[in-house]
């Protein structure tokens, strides 16, 4: 998704996805395709949500992340998380206004599994830490 000026300027981007890395791990565990095609409409991963300087602090972003969380729980996912470079508070803050959990640094989210899902994990790359949310 993506944030126009009226002169037709981007100045925001967003990218959400289903979890990739876990439905490698879930298919390498043999896992079964039905279990795998619901994980990846269950979850949503934000991958990717950026303002240009010019144009922070105009809820941009909030309304960007808002918009992705909404099209996601629209198709039945009901689990959001992402991760952020470790230690930016400004970022903590952000995610936390927006009902996300921020895990500490290094410690993994568990997707939480329903009648349909099992539990599966997702962990942090080295130095980053992860934020998550029922949607």
């Amino acid at each position: 998704m993506a944030e126009y000026t009226s002169s037709g300027r981007i100045v925001g981007v967003s990218s959400s996805i289903p979890p990739l890395s876990v439905l490698g791990g879930m298919e390498r565990d043999g896992a079964d395709p039905v279990v795998l095609g619901a994980t990846a409409m269950a979850y949503v991963k934000i991958r990717a949500l950026s303002v240009a300087d010019d144009y922070r602090r105009q809820g941009i972003a909030s309304a960007l992340l808002a918009k992705a969380l909404a099209v996601h729980r629209d198709e039945r996912a009901f689990f959001a998380y992402g991760q952020f470079t470790a230690g930016d508070a400004a970022l903590a803050r952000f995610y936390r206004r927006h009902g996300f959990t921020v895990h500490a640094p290094g410690e993994p989210v568990i997707l939480p599994g329903s009648s349909r899902h099992r539990d599966v994990g997702a962990s942090p790359l080295l130095g980053e830490q992860m934020f998550s949310r029922p949607i």
